[in-house]
């Protein structure tokens, strides 16, 4: 009773009390309110940056392989965005007596690539054997390493692994050797020519024995010496140079000179 009996005599300073109570929740109010609109607002617009910046990092799964003087050889997945030098990291590295001065390590790569990593031995063979360009040799003339790159016709490599490339891009275009200008010319002009004619060739600088075999007048033995002399000597420059080979005569390659290539 003694409560109710200060209320009614204090009318005036409850009135005051319930008047900054009223005033207090409405400013709580308006600011939780506020407060949960911005929330919410940001929220949504942070969402849609989200939403556009994961649509820009999408990546797409690419597959290359990697052949050659590699610990590891074979075909791997990485994204689109990947390097060679993370195929490179994914073969296991290089092998001890890998050449790698015609290699960009930094260069992205393409689906469908193929990397190949010479030895020494290997490259150093091709270079000496390689046609003289103008005043300088094939072995002294300055190769670009970074744009070493050929695009393949076909999923035949062996054409730009004779050329000593690399970086090899198969698809359905015309064959292009990004060399120095020298070498490039000289190699677009053979190219054009033989392309379409190369294709039921036998290549006597990467024929197997078997392969070699089914040359007319080529035995197993003569086979042998071909593959010998090329491991020896570097690969055929031309294909009359089959004659350098012992047991092959001018009768001889006469009757396989159309059905051979280099």
């Amino acid at each position: 009773m003694d409560f109710f009996n200060y209320l009614k005599d204090n009318k005036l300073f409850v009135l005051i009390i319930s008047l900054v109570i009223n005033v207090i929740l409405v400013v709580l109010s308006s600011i939780f309110v506020y407060k949960c609109y911005s929330f919410e607002c940001d929220n949504d617009t942070n969402e849609r940056l989200t939403f556009a910046s994961n649509e820009d990092d999408k990546t797409q799964k690419i597959y290359v392989e990697v052949k050659g003087a590699v610990k590891k050889a074979g075909v791997f997945e990485v994204d689109d965005n990947a390097i060679i030098n993370d195929l490179i990291k994914l073969s296991g590295g290089f092998k001890s007596n890998a050449w790698t001065n015609n290699i960009n390590l930094s260069k992205k790569v393409a689906n469908e690539m193929v990397i190949y990593v010479f030895t020494q031995s290997e490259y150093k063979n091709i270079n000496k054997n390689k046609t003289t360009f103008g005043n300088k040799s094939a072995s002294s003339a300055s190769i670009t390493p970074s744009q070493d790159v050929c695009e393949c016709p076909t999923y035949n490599i062996a054409n730009c692994v004779e050329n000593g490339i690399s970086e090899i891009i198969t698809g359905e275009k015309e064959t292009v050797f990004t060399k120095p200008s020298e070498e490039r010319n000289e190699i677009k002009e053979n190219t054009s020519t033989n392309t379409e004619n190369n294709n039921n060739l036998i290549n006597i600088n990467t024929a197997s024995k078997e392969e070699l075999m089914t040359l007319p007048g080529i035995g197993s033995s003569k086979a042998e010496d071909i593959i010998n002399y090329r491991n020896t000597n570097g690969y055929f420059t031309k294909i009359q140079d089959i004659t350098n080979v012992s047991g092959i005569g001018s009768a001889l390659y006469e009757k396989i000179k159309d059905l051979i290539t280099v």
